[in-house]
């Protein structure tokens, strides 16, 4: 009989539960009765608000973003798709919203990508080298060390631009 009573007390509840997320008159019947005392109309809100809710039901706490990892040669690390262009960015490394990073290309290490900067087809700027300005990074090409690419300049083909090297203005290094 006890038994009986709890499932009967538990499926009230259950009802009464639905009510409050419904809203509306009858939920504030149910949380008087329930609560003794009114829910704040902010509480309510965001209650019946689905854009508030994320999928394990907690309210305005949005779940931390998945970290991708991307094996720039040196095995795994965090890193992310540039949103202009979609190539692969480590974290560790920083690009601009501005400068474009091919499907292909990559920027890795603590290589700075600036501007309106280009980082195309299977090209790669990493170590601590910076590329910014208009500057053109493109084919094969690879910018690192301590390099810095700036202005209209392009670096393309299979060159190397590394060590302290710079390339700026509107020069053009391409190796074949």
């Amino acid at each position: 009989m006890r038994q009986q009573m709890l499932e009967q007390e538990v499926k009230n509840l259950k009802a009464k539960l639905i009510i409050l997320a419904r809203g509306g008159d009858k939920a504030e019947a149910v949380r008087k009765e329930v609560l003794n005392e009114p829910w704040p109309a902010k509480v309510e809100q965001e209650v019946r608000d689905p854009e508030n809710l994320d999928p394990y039901g907690a309210q305005n706490h949005p779940l931390p973003p998945f970290k991708e990892k991307f094996d720039f040669g040196y095995g795994l690390e965090p890193a992310h798709k540039h949103p202009n262009g979609g190539g692969w960015v480590a974290d560790t490394a920083i690009v601009d919203a501005s400068a474009y990073i091919g499907p292909n290309a990559k920027v890795f290490g603590n290589a700075r990508v600036s501007g309106n900067a280009r980082v195309s087809d299977d090209a790669w700027v990493f170590g601590k080298a910076r590329v910014y300005d208009n500057a053109r990074v493109s084919d094969d090409a690879q910018v690192y060390g301590n390099a810095w690419v700036s202005g209209n300049a392009w670096v393309s083909g299979d060159a190397r631009v590394y060590g302290i090297a710079w390339v700026s203005g509107n020069e053009w290094a391409y190796e074949v």
